[in-house]
């Protein structure tokens, strides 16, 4: 079949040549041997000194020769001729073959040598002229004739099969490329879901398939103002902290089109924003990441070479950052949830702990530790403003250096801290030392290059501020302020309920020193008609609404007197032995602690108790002379339980006011009632 098509005039042997050209076209070999093949067959079939093969070059005006059949072939490839003023010109700019004799060659340009010559113009599949088929001094003949013409431009096809196959394979390559890129993308990005490990293996996969100096993959800030670099190959530590508008520039305009950017020439394109300082960048591609919904941020891969990228590498990157943005946004969810998890287990962890201490430097470690580790800093600090007091005060600190606490203590309104006290707004810093607030309290010498700072505050007052510290430059996030905030809040509740406990026990053993002076000076006086005021002393001191004091008979129990009943609705004036709670605590010798007595059995002598409702009860035995003499019962009507601390304290209001002998009877001998 592919003999059918060779003209007759071919001899059997270049035919068959012919035919294995054809089938090495098919077997894949190189695009040099099989144009260099192409020339042998021809120089053997049109009898010719020599052949070569040019194609178009790369600079206009010429033709670069890449093959030749000849006696010393090396001497012809690599050469270039003028195509305006060559034959191979000719049928190139016709588009069908010429042929010329030996007086015609000078004017044609043929070198001095050469007697005749011809040429075929190879044409592509699209009607496009790519090269042609020269052929120089026929043997024998002063010219070549039709035959060898047709023979030529038989070749002049070989030939055009020969660099469309070759082009079809490149296209092969390159999208076999694209796929391997792509697939190795897929598995690389696509297989993690931390996003430290995505954003390196983008850069990854693009610095293994792309020429390039530098490669940046960019990410839009909070604010979606600014472009941070995120993963770097081949910068400086200096330029790692290079920022790019996200508004201006090529890289505003790829992020506003959402398409990839090709810059073949960098001093050309002056909209082009180099991020490395070093060598000048000549070459680069821009190409926009961006998620099902939004644009992410930018990779820029540059070359100190101009026209480094094709359109295939353009296409090549766009297809791994749109890969790349769906690998990151996956990540930052995944991320996010896997954060707020931990975060609301440590926030869970860190309120329990909070809620079960009512001690002020519990308080302060908990939360130094909890939120270092929350946030991931290297340092963490407490400070509080105490009232009335105009300083701020440091109260724990985790991971920064020792002399910290150590500094003087700023007033409200001076640092950072000082600032976010006095306006209560939070602040996050990048770097202290270039903040005009860090002046008149600087924290970098102790190894502070970022802050993060938010106040805690309760009902609209301030009790003091947070301190996230780090050693190294860090752009703190929304969500970490907002993390903070919430430990803040927490924290806050915390130290103003440490406070008011602390507040509270001060006046509390304040209050009990006063009830035991007061009952030993109550314990001089031997008036009958001191118990109302001793009954209603021991109600105040803990804090409770009803006393009742029951002496000890052989007939039972005694009322001597009740305080804080109802005229028509007091007490049982008298209790068999060992009924109710009081004959209980007679019985046993020791206090009786309850909540909601009303469910204790003991309680059912009480009538009363149907009328008014009581949600706690203590009753203590008084002694005289080593025997229980009498009762003391206090009563609260809240569900508030006497401590034990209470009892003992009632027994030495008790003892201190000779309250047993007073009920003693005729066994006190000069307490008698």
């Amino acid at each position: 079949m592919v003999l059918s098509l060779v003209p007759s005039t071919l001899e059997p042997a270049s035919a068959r040549r012919l035919a294995s050209l054809l089938q090495h076209i098919a077997a894949g070999a190189s695009q040099q041997d099989l144009l260099g093949e192409v020339a042998e067959i021809a120089r053997s079939a049109v009898d010719a000194a020599s052949v070569a093969i040019g194609l178009q070059g790369a600079h206009a005006g010429y033709i670069e020769i890449v093959a030749a059949a000849a006696d010393t072939p090396r001497d012809l490839i690599g050469m270039r001729i003028l195509s305006d003023e060559s034959l191979a010109g000719q049928a190139m700019r016709t588009g069908e073959p010429a042929e010329t004799s030996y007086d015609e060659a000078a004017q044609h340009g043929l070198p001095r040598g050469v007697s005749s010559a011809a040429a075929a113009p190879i044409l592509g599949a699209d009607g496009s002229v790519r090269g042609a088929v020269l052929a120089l001094n026929k043997h024998h003949q002063d010219r070549f004739d039709q035959a060898d013409v047709d023979c030529l431009r038989l070749m002049a096809s070989a030939a055009a099969l020969v660099l469309h196959h070759e082009q079809g394979e490149r296209a092969m390559r390159d999208q076999r490329r694209e796929l391997d890129v792509l697939y190795e993308a897929v598995r690389t990005i696509s297989g993690s879901l931390n996003i430290q490990e995505v954003l390196a293996s983008v850069l990854d996969a693009v610095c293994a398939r792309l020429e390039h100096h530098s490669a940046v993959l960019l990410l839009l800030n909070d604010d979606r103002t600014h472009l941070f670099i995120a993963a770097e190959r081949g910068l400086t530590d200096d330029e790692r902290d290079v920022q790019l508008s996200a508004s201006g520039g090529m890289a505003g305009r790829a992020i506003e089109d959402r398409r990839p950017w090709l810059i073949a020439d960098c001093d050309l394109d002056p909209g082009f924003e180099s991020i490395a300082s070093g060598a000048p960048t000549r070459s680069a591609i821009l190409a926009p990441i961006a998620s099902r919904t939004d644009v992410l941020g930018l990779v820029i891969v540059s070359s100190l070479q101009p026209h480094a990228y094709s359109a295939n590498d353009v296409q090549l990157l766009d297809a791994v950052a749109a890969q790349a943005g769906i690998a990151i946004e996956n990540a930052w969810l995944y991320e996010d949830a896997t954060r707020r998890a931990e975060e609301a287990a440590a926030l869970h962890t860190l309120s329990q702990h909070l809620n079960s201490s009512l001690d002020l430097g519990e308080v302060y470690r908990a939360v130094c530790t909890s939120a270092a580790e929350l946030l991931n800093v290297d340092g963490f600090a407490v400070q509080t403003i105490e009232p009335g007091k105009p300083h701020i005060y440091d109260r724990a600190q985790i991971g920064v250096n020792s002399t910290f606490a150590e500094r003087p203590q700023a007033k409200l309104g001076e640092g950072i801290s000082g600032w976010v006290c006095e306006w209560m707004t939070p602040t996050a810093v990048a770097d202290v030392a270039a903040d005009s607030r860090n002046r008149s309290a600087p924290i970098e010498q102790f190894g502070v290059t970022s802050v993060l700072c938010v106040p805690m505050t309760v009902g609209g007052e301030c009790l003091g501020a947070l301190l996230a510290m780090s050693g190294r430059r860090r752009l703190f996030t929304v969500a970490e302020m907002e993390l903070l905030y919430t430990i803040a809040n927490h924290a806050a509740v915390a130290i103003q309920n440490a406070r008011l406990y602390r507040n509270a026990r001060d006046r509390s053993v304040a209050l009990r020193g006063y009830f035991r002076r007061a009952a030993q000076a109550l314990g001089t006086l031997h008036d009958h008609d001191s118990f109302p005021m001793l009954t209603d002393l021991a109600v105040r001191m803990l804090d409770a609404q009803r006393a009742v004091l029951y002496r000890v008979s052989e007939a039972g129990l005694e009322l001597v007197h009740a305080q804080g009943f109802r005229q028509h609705g007091g007490p049982e004036a008298n209790l068999a032995a060992g009924d109710g709670l009081a004959g209980s605590v007679v019985r046993r010798g020791k206090a009786v602690r309850l909540l909601n007595p009303a469910n204790d059995p003991r309680y059912s002598p009480y009538a009363w108790l149907a009328r008014d409702r009581i949600g706690a009860y203590l009753g203590v035995p008084l002694r005289f002379d080593e025997q229980v003499v009498a009762v003391l019962e206090v009563f609260r009507a809240d569900e508030v339980p006497f401590s034990k601390d209470d009892a003992k304290l009632l027994a030495e209001f008790a003892r201190g006011t000779r309250l047993g002998e007073r009920t003693a009877g005729d066994r006190a001998g000069a307490y008698l009632l």
